[in-house]
């Protein structure tokens, strides 16, 4: 919802002047300040002001003063300014008053006499903010919790407090989301960089804007300011799951490739319509369950060796959550006349960075060395497979670390899978050695409930 009503605490009101012109005879430079009796120090200088082609001052220039009693008159100065310093010529009080009205000043002792004309009206339509909110000077987000899952409602409030009076037409919130790869691959002094981004989500809201009906320009005056903001995520089909990868210094002893990629989202706030001033922003993570869910076919692999082969039946979860244990459950089956071993059960995380030189050729990161597979858990087993035999055992995993997998075509860029290891050695010296493979599907936990998924 937009607010078209600020809510400062410290103050009671605020008076609207418009200083529209003053005619004067004098060619002096003349400077206006204009304040509050209640506190002076809190005045508004105008600088030396430009004249149009007859001499009339034109001013058509804005003050937000803050009223703090409505008993305390403002205050309005005029200064005759050259190069000693300035001298005061006027002297005004403007009352307090519910009126919209426009006047003339006269300044009766000055030689040729001189007028200025303003404009006033008084605002007061102040709500009252949460006394708890921050009291340091600022721009700040205050959200409840900063994970979140697919169709969650992401809420929250803007604060802003300012000590001073600050210029705005409007607040406006972004919930923002993109997928970002970059890949520096150096030859000699040559580097050549592919880059892959892509934007996942991005919403904006205005939670507060200047009132419509409101005649002149409006200001926020010193005091404390909040808005509520609140955005809808999507189902997960158009989500990715929060990721960050970093990678330098490899590929050989004279170079230094480079591979970054990551998925992050976040809340900015501006009281910029342009968004040209730098956001405050507080990043939040995406959780979700993948739609790629291994089969069963995909935990069953029979492996032709010589004249006859070795099946495995792998039992385990359908997901595994990150920080909880998660137990296999292996069957082998040796239908072979050779004795085998079982030297390992090992997670692994393997990772595929893709980027793009110039808008044209797409390079894969994991192509350039190695980098692509991280062993994640392991247990050394050293099990003796007979011939024409069958072997059962039971082990229990904890992944200390890691990301959800990402394997849709929503991501062209980033690809991270997992899978279960077994390494198997044909015993003897000049033995075979056997790597295979089951995917599985890895959460960033904590674990995700029914309708969260």
């Amino acid at each position: 919802m937009i607010s078209d009503v600020a809510t400062p605490t410290r103050t009671t009101g605020i008076l609207l002047i418009r200083l529209k012109y003053m005619t004067i005879a004098s060619t002096a430079n003349i400077v206006i300040c204009v304040s509050s009796t209640k506190n002076e120090k809190e005045r508004l200088d105008s600088g030396i002001l430009e004249r149009d082609e007859n001499g009339t001052l034109l001013l058509y220039k804005d003050y937000h003063v803050p009223v703090y009693d409505p008993d305390f008159p403002v205050i309005i100065k005029v200064y005759e300014k050259n190069f000693i310093g300035k001298t005061r010529i006027g002297y005004f009080t403007l009352p307090i008053t519910n009126e919209e009205k426009e006047c003339t000043l006269t300044i009766k002792d000055y030689p040729g006499e001189a007028q200025l004309t303003l404009y006033q009206k008084f605002i007061t339509n102040f709500v009252e903010p949460d006394s708890s909110l921050i009291e340091l000077p600022g721009l700040y987000i205050d959200m409840d919790k900063t994970t979140y899952y697919p169709l969650d409602k992401v809420t929250g409030k803007v604060v802003f407090n300012t000590p001073t009076w600050t210029k705005a037409m409007v607040c406006n919130v972004r919930l923002s989301g993109y997928e970002k790869t970059k890949i520096m691959i150096s030859s000699g002094k040559v580097v050549f960089t592919y880059k892959g981004k892509q934007h996942i989500v991005d919403t904006l809201e205005y939670v507060w804007r200047k009132g419509s009906t409101d005649p002149i320009d409006y200001a926020l005056a010193p005091g404390t300011y909040m808005w509520p903001f609140e955005f809808d995520l999507p189902d997960k089909s158009l989500l990715l799951p929060t990721y960050e990868f970093h990678r330098s210094h490899f590929g050989g002893i004279t170079t230094n490739n480079i591979v970054s990629a990551f998925v992050k989202y976040s809340v900015s706030v501006s009281l910029d319509e342009s968004n040209k001033s730098k956001p405050t922003t507080m990043p939040i993570t995406i959780n979700l369950i993948p739609d790629f869910v291994p089969k069963a076919e995909d935990r069953l692999l029979k492996v032709p060796i010589g004249e006859g082969d070795i099946t495995i039946k792998v039992d385990t979860a359908d997901i595994f959550y990150i920080g909880e244990q998660t137990h296999l459950n292996l069957q082998i089956q040796n239908n072979t006349n050779k004795t085998y071993t079982l030297d390992s059960v090992s997670i692994k995380m393997g990772l595929s960075v893709k980027g793009q030189l110039d808008g044209n050729f797409i390079l894969q990161a994991n192509e350039l060395d190695r980098m692509k597979e991280k062993k994640v858990a392991e247990v050394m087993c050293k099990t003796a497979l007979a011939p024409n035999n069958c072997f059962s055992g039971e082990y229990d995993f904890v992944l200390t670390e890691g990301f959800t997998t990402i394997d849709t075509p929503l991501s062209p860029w980033i690809r991270l899978f997992w899978w279960i290891r077994l390494y198997v050695k044909e015993e003897g010296l000049f033995g075979s050695s056997y790597k295979w493979d089951f995917p599985i599907c890895v959460v960033q936990g904590p674990r995700i409930c029914g309708t969260c998924t």
